[in-house]
């Protein structure tokens, strides 16, 4: 049977798959995170956890990004105010 903890290190695998793959794409097809037009679908507390990941405030424990295709699911995880309901969000507010 596999665990809930292997289910989430799989999905991590996954994301940092898409990952290296979007990273292949030049800047110029990447959406800011602040020019991203689902933003202001976004509840607070998802648009708090972004607005902290595009700025690399302490919070983001090291984790800076721009591109909304570039964010890493296992790196919003690490942050307090980030639960799965923020992540489900995020993941249905982009697509994947």
């Amino acid at each position: 049977m596999i665990t809930r903890e292997q289910y989430l290190e799989a999905l991590d695998v996954v994301e940092t798959y898409h990952q290296q793959l979007r990273k292949n794409n030049n800047e110029e097809n990447l959406t800011r995170i602040s020019e991203w037009n689902k933003f202001n679908d976004c509840s607070i507390r998802l648009k708090n956890v972004l607005n902290n990941i595009r700025k690399g405030t302490p919070e983001c424990i090291g984790y800076k990004e721009e591109f909304v295709e570039n964010i890493i699911i296992h790196e919003m995880r690490k942050f307090p105010q980030c639960g799965n309901k923020s992540i489900h969000e995020f993941i249905k507010l982009r697509g994947y």
